[in-house]
C-alpha cells in the first residue's frame, strides 16, 4: 500500500472525538500523528483501516474492505467464516471505528474460500489497492493483519500485524493457501 502521514492524519481528524471539540484541521494536520491526540492507537495504520470483524454464525472472522461505490462498501472474506450462511442472509460486521453495520453475502464460491459481502455506510471507509499484475513469489514483503481470537496469553479480540517474507509458493496456487510466509499468526488472522 501506497500512503503517507498527511492521509492518515486527515482520516484519523475526520473520524475523531477531536473533530467534535472543533480544533481547526490545519493545526492538527500540522502536528506529529503519533502525539497524545492519537496516543490509544500508536501503531495504526492504513493497512489496519481495511480489515473488518465478520460475525458469522462461529468465531468472529476477518474482512478485507474491496471497493465502494456512493454508500455500498464491499468486502471479501473467507467462506468458512460464513459457512453457515446462505447467499442473501445477513450478518453484522465491524469497521475500525468501532461502528457495527448490517451486511449481506453477495456470494459464496463454490471453488475458493471466499465469499463476497456488502454494506451500506455514509461513513467513509479506506479500500483495498489491488493490482492484478502481483502475483506471490520467494522473497516478497508481506503483512499479515488481522483480528486473532483470544488466548490465554490475550483475552481480548485484537487486532495484530505481523511483518515476514514469502518463504515458498507451491505448485498450483490457486486459493492462495499454498503460500508460505515467514509471518508469525495467531488464530484467527
Amino acid at each position: 500500500l501506497n500512503y503517507n502521514k498527511k492521509t492518515y492524519a486527515e482520516y484519523k481528524i475526520d473520524n475523531s472525538i477531536e473533530k467534535k471539540r472543533n480544533i481547526p484541521k490545519d493545526r492538527i494536520r500540522n502536528e506529529n500523528i503519533r502525539n497524545s491526540i492519537f496516543s490509544d492507537e500508536l501503531n495504526t495504520d492504513i493497512g489496519d483501516f481495511l480489515i473488518v470483524k465478520v460475525f458469522g454464525i462461529g468465531a468472529p472472522g476477518n474482512g478485507v474492505l474491496l471497493a465502494h461505490k456512493k454508500n455500498n462498501y464491499f468486502l471479501l472474506t473467507a467462506a468458512h467464516v460464513v459457512r453457515n450462511l446462505s447467499e442473501g442472509m445477513e450478518l453484522k460486521i465491524q469497521t475500525i471505528d468501532k461502528k457495527m453495520h448490517q451486511a449481506m453475502i453477495l456470494k459464496k464460491s463454490s471453488n475458493f474460500d471466499s465469499a463476497l459481502l456488502s454494506f451500506k455506510s455514509k461513513n467513509y471507509y479506506y479500500t483495498a489497492h489491488i493490482r492484478s499484475n502481483v502475483r506471490a513469489y520467494k522473497g516478497l514483503d508481506v503483512e499479515v493483519v488481522g483480528y486473532s481470537l483470544p488466548s490465554k496469553a490475550v483475552k481480548n479480540f485484537s487486532l495484530r500485524k505481523t511483518f515476514g517474507r514469502v518463504i515458498g509458493v507451491l505448485e498450483e496456487n490457486t486459493d492462495g493457501y499454498r503460500i508460505l510466509y515467514s509471518n508469525p499468526t495467531n488464530v484467527g488472522m
